[in-house]
């Protein structure tokens, strides 16, 4: 199945511009052929789940280059968009409207107010429609709020919104225009070439596995480190030309694309995909391996020791719990934390808490992390120097304190380390070999 045959199906333009999303390009063979008859019937039904939560898309369905979709305003009631010489703003996937070049976007029970901004004079328009779509009438980007986004913004209702006008704004645009802005954020501007490679193909990679999981939402991705740091529009050459150079290139292990999960710093211990994420793969290029000392350089290769009172330390645990529906939300006080599991490398897997009552807990090693880092009431926010930089790190209760000493690395710790990508880099190795290093077994395919 393929982009040709969906545009010919398609027979309106709002439901063209769904089809020419990632999640209806990617799909198994048995969901692919259901796909087929609703299309043949209609093409006027999304599917509600992608094509699962472990694995990206089956590569052979990607031919073309996709639409994602980035939230990249969560929650606001009020915009200020600039659209150059001149905005067009309509139903989404519709035919749009002439407005002035800048104005102010809020929305009123169910419609959207706009308004000329800037000191300029005019009529409110309202318009009750679900979106809002917002191009710029000549120029390649929106801004909103003062950051330059391409193609364009679509503005919806959030999805944790119970009537008070509060919406979310999201970048539609082509995946190799959104990846310039991922690189411009995730990577320094005098770092290698060849790691700004590497790190385009790993991040392509994984926008592909986020749009197929995140199918049934409004969004793919968000624009923080909650999936990629999004810049929106940038002038990085090395980012753009490392886009533009490996155009269509993906990772994919057993026909499917791969999850390229990448982190600042491994600390030279990478963690299994399957330890770290609730619906992290099982598979060898997701598996921790010693990676020896490539990220050396990095500020948090090593680091602690941090001490914390216990009782400080319990309180942000159990917010933690009470926030993710976590047993733990009951922890009232600390009497012991351990590793009780490890990885096949020695990297913590599992953490055993256990209360002054003898009551335990288990929590894996990306929610230690978060746990122990948690704001809560009664407690003051951590600055970043105070914070665990990764879950891979010693522990134990002493008197009254917790002790965090011998860390490792600053995130996850799972794929690719951007650090090593780095020295690897600087040491004359090729961004196909940067790869297969820090995804062993894995396949490199140019899909578009």
């Amino acid at each position: 199945m393929n982009l040709v045959f969906l545009r010919h199906c398609a027979k309106l333009a709002d439901v063209y511009e769904m089809l020419c999303q990632p999640s209806w390009l990617h799909r198994a063979s048995i969901a692919a052929l259901i796909l087929a008859v609703a299309l043949l019937a209609g093409c006027q039904q999304k599917p509600a789940g992608g094509v699962g939560t472990t694995m990206g898309p089956p590569a052979r369905t990607i031919r073309t280059e996709p639409i994602v979709r980035i939230r990249v305003i969560t929650g606001t009631s009020r915009i200020e968009v600039d659209g150059g010489s001149g905005l067009r703003i309509g139903p989404l996937g519709g035919a749009g409207r002439d407005f002035p070049s800048q104005v102010r976007i809020w929305k009123q029970a169910d419609a959207w107010m706009i308004s000329p901004s800037g000191g300029r004079g005019g009529q409110t328009v309202s318009w009750p429609l679900p979106a809002l779509q917002i191009e710029s009438a000549s120029y390649a980007s929106v801004r909103i709020d003062g950051i330059a986004y391409p193609k364009k913004i679509v503005l919806q209702t959030a999805l944790q919104d119970t009537g008070t006008g509060r919406f979310d704004a999201i970048n539609h645009t082509t995946l190799d225009d959104y990846l310039p802005g991922v690189l411009d954020k995730e990577l320094f501007p005098k770092w290698n070439p060849t790691a700004y490679r590497a790190q385009a193909i790993a991040a392509r990679s994984y926008a592909l596995f986020s749009c197929a999981k995140n199918a049934a939402r409004h969004y793919d991705l968000e624009s923080t480190q909650a999936s990629q740091a999004y810049a929106g529009s940038v002038s990085n050459v090395k980012a753009l030309e490392a886009v533009s150079d490996t155009r269509g290139l993906v990772l994919t292990y057993d026909g499917l694309v791969l999850p390229a999960y990448y982190s600042s710093t491994t600390g030279g211990t990478g963690q299994d995909a399957a330890i770290a994420f609730a619906d992290g793969a099982d598979i060898p290029p997701l598996r921790g391996k010693v990676q020896g000392g490539w990220d050396a350089a990095a500020t948090y290769y090593r680091w602690g020791p941090i001490n914390r009172l216990r009782t400080e330390t319990a309180r942000r645990i159990a917010a933690w719990g009470a926030a993710n529906g976590n047993a733990v939300a009951s922890l009232r006080d600390l009497s012991a934390i351990e590793i009780s599991r490890t990885n096949a490398i020695g990297r913590p897997a599992e953490f055993r808490l256990t209360d002054t009552s003898g009551r335990h807990y288990i929590l894996k090693p990306e929610q230690f992390r978060f746990a122990c880092n948690q704001d809560a009431p009664g407690t003051r926010s951590l600055s970043e120097s105070e914070k665990l930089r990764s879950s891979h790190v010693q522990v134990r209760v002493v008197g009254s304190w917790v002790q965090f000493w011998d860390g490792h690395g600053y995130g996850h710790g799972v794929g690719m380390s951007q650090w090593g990508a780095q020295a690897m880099a600087e040491k004359g190795y090729t961004y196909q070999a940067i790869l297969a290093f820090y995804y062993p077994g894995a396949k490199l395919e140019r899909l578009y």
